[in-house]
């Protein structure tokens, strides 16, 4: 029997009045008055849709901008400085003689930094490496907001399938229990059997109800990851949002080629070692700081002055120099270089944890996926054995050989082999997604078939 498990998921257009939309500066899907339905969602387009909508992502490109701003301040510090100044003014000996003409200045001066192991190059590449480390971060936080949206999608997408279930058993425990009523009624009932009876309709409603408010929460959660409006404001007008194509295919490779991903692709990891860098060059910044700094300078200066005997002198001044200077702070740079050393070596051991940590998630998510591949071969048999004995009761009821309340049992527990199937076909699926975010997304992983999907 060809059993299909659905595997990629698209959100589809919702009824009137079933979602709202408001103004919202960061929404792709704004819709006009007339027009209140979603377009189509791919859940491969899961992500990029979150990334508009999300103001902390914003935050972060912002922060990448500020780094990259400061970069360019610092490079320019090691550009020629140039400078040009005025000055008039009288001196006390040209009041004296009631002289009518002041003294002017006039200078010109251009100076550039020829060496410095403590200078603008240096602090320009410990800048460059917090922007890598602000790239990095960046780049995680897409990750994360992507595996947000993918979990919380396919949490929304099990509360739908669940639907089937809780329709077929609300309709059974409604059938079950007006047929007990009636028993009750002519005395075949005794009160025990009534009073379970109440208590089995009971525990059903309350599922139906329960999957309802679940059902809610998780169109909120969803709403909150992908930040467009997907509100259910009834019962009744509950649309099922998502449909399915089938699911993205996988196959299961080797751990070592997670492990090696893990290691390779993973964003924080590297702005771990981009901190490591950073920590390293404010270090020889700070120990270089006592090195001598060599100038080179070159200005022009005219000079204009009126004495009553010589009438009004003019000069212009031409001086070139390369000067050499040296600073001492009384060994305060050589403690704060110490410090950043020290901070170097934390920087070290927290790359080091990062990394462990990152391969015992990737180890973690690999051995609970094959376990949930197992169980999914698993419950497809006890499906197969559920439609079986499903068909076999519709074949009966049909002809008259048994009750509308056994066949109703029959095809509930049909909808409920068939919700366990797709409970641990989801399962499956969110738990490779986690794998792959632990992996930093490879995407050469992300289209490979699956040997546990039937198509």
């Amino acid at each position: 029997m060809n059993i299909r498990i659905p595997y990629v998921f698209v959100a589809i257009a919702c009824v009137p009045n079933a979602i709202y939309a408001y103004r919202n500066p960061y929404a792709v899907f704004s819709m006009a008055s007339e027009n209140r339905s979603l377009p189509c969602i791919p859940f491969s387009d899961l992500a990029s849709i979150t990334y508009a909508n999300r103001p902390s992502l914003q935050a972060y490109i912002e922060d990448i901008h500020q780094s990259a701003e400061l970069e360019k301040k610092e490079l320019a510090l090691a550009f020629p400085q140039i400078s040009f100044s005025g000055l008039a003014a009288k001196t006390d000996f040209q009041a004296l003689l009631e002289l009518p003409y002041p003294a002017r200045q006039v200078s010109f001066g251009v100076n550039q930094l020829l060496w410095s192991f403590a200078g603008p190059l240096q602090q320009y590449r410990i800048q460059r490496t917090t922007t890598n480390v602000n790239e990095q971060a960046e780049r995680f936080h897409r990750l994360a907001i992507r595996q947000e949206s993918e979990q919380t999608f396919l949490d929304a997408l099990l509360n739908v399938r669940y639907q089937g279930y809780v329709d077929a058993l609300d309709s059974a425990s409604r059938s079950i229990f007006a047929e007990a009523i009636n028993q009750n009624n002519i005395g075949f009932l005794s009160d025990p059997q009534w009073k379970q009876a109440e208590s089995d309709f009971a525990v059903a409603q309350k599922t139906v109800f329960r999957y309802q408010d679940d059902l809610r929460r998780s169109f909120s959660f969803l709403e909150r990851a992908l930040s467009i409006p997907l509100l259910i404001e009834a019962r009744n007008e509950i649309p099922r949002l998502l449909v399915d194509h089938g699911l993205l295919k996988f196959e299961i490779a080797p751990l070592e080629n997670y492990l090696e991903y893990a290691i390779h692709l993973r964003p924080d990891l590297a702005g771990k070692a981009w901190e490591v860098d950073r920590a390293e060059k404010i270090s020889s910044f700070l120990m270089h700081k006592y090195a001598p700094v060599i100038n080179f300078s070159f200005n022009v200066v005219r000079f204009n002055f009126d004495t009553r005997a010589d009438g009004i002198i003019k000069q212009l001044t031409f001086q070139l120099a390369i000067t050499a200077s040296w600073n001492f702070d009384s060994f305060s740079s050589a403690h704060e270089a110490s410090a950043a050393e020290a901070e170097t070596v934390s920087a070290k051991m927290e790359q080091l944890d990062l990394s462990l940590a990152i391969q015992r998630d990737v180890k973690a998510a690999y051995y609970d996926l094959q376990a949930l591949l197992k169980e999914v071969d698993a419950e497809k048999v006890t499906y197969v054995a559920a439609e079986a004995l499903y068909i076999t009761q519709k074949h009966q009821f049909e002809v008259g050989q048994i009750s509308e309340v056994e066949f109703t049992v029959a095809e509930t527990d049909w909808k409920n082999a068939q919700y366990t199937l797709d409970q641990k076909s989801i399962t499956a699926e969110k738990k490779y997604r986690e794998l792959l975010f632990n992996c930093g997304y490879p995407p050469e992983l992300e289209s490979i078939k699956s040997p546990w999907s039937h198509t």
